[in-house]
């Protein structure tokens, strides 16, 4: 008989670092020392986003709060101390106590979240595109969407928040960028049908 393994849970929905909801995304920092949750909490129509040690006693905390239901398309980590939320409303926000500190949201897009130190939540809110699941190039400069059923793959240039569309069926599969940031690859389905990789 082989052997199985039974891994421990880090966390789960209405577990460790999500008691009061559901996951709805999780990204593990860049040197894998916490994972980042995108947490729903439909009691408080909420969405935190909550930092969980990974491999010690499994602590949280709290580094954001949107009021209103969301849906989290994507979220990464740019760098060790910067979190990137993409989310679009699914529900208009609730009114909540004004003494809970909290970010109110009337538009989605893409957050970036500074969590060293006093947190900050910038809201970079003229980018002209919807965005999809994001990759991140080396430099920071640019992100690359995959698009999704209501939004067409493009690349956005982050520092003049502007956008161009890539002409390809949504999703692709974005794969990785050049060292430079140059360029990056990403696989789509063709005119043809087949998946090819550009």
């Amino acid at each position: 008989v082989r052997p199985s393994i039974v891994p421990d849970s880090i966390t789960r929905d209405h577990g460790p670092g999500a008691s009061a909801g559901f996951i709805q995304n999780v990204a593990a920092s860049p040197d894998g020392m916490e994972l980042a949750l995108a947490v729903a909490e439909p009691a408080s129509s909420r969405l935190n986003v909550m930092l969980i040690d990974s491999i010690g006693n499994g602590e949280s905390h709290s580094v954001a709060s949107f009021d209103g239901g969301y849906n989290v398309l994507s979220m990464n980590w740019i760098d060790r101390d910067t979190l990137a939320v993409v989310i679009y409303p699914s529900a208009p926000p609730a009114q909540i106590a004004t003494n809970i500190g909290t970010v109110g949201v009337q538009s989605g897009g893409l957050y970036a979240i500074g969590i060293t130190g006093l947190v900050s939540i910038a809201h970079l809110d003229r980018i002209p595109c919807r965005l999809g699941p994001l990759s991140f190039s080396p430099n920071r400069r640019f992100a690359a969407s995959a698009g999704n059923s209501v939004a067409a793959p493009a690349v956005v240039d982050l520092q003049n928040q502007t956008c161009a569309e890539i002409r390809a069926t949504a999703p692709v599969k974005l794969l990785g960028w050049a060292p430079d940031s140059s360029a990056f690859l990403y696989a789509a389905v063709n005119d043809q049908g087949t998946l090819s990789a550009f």
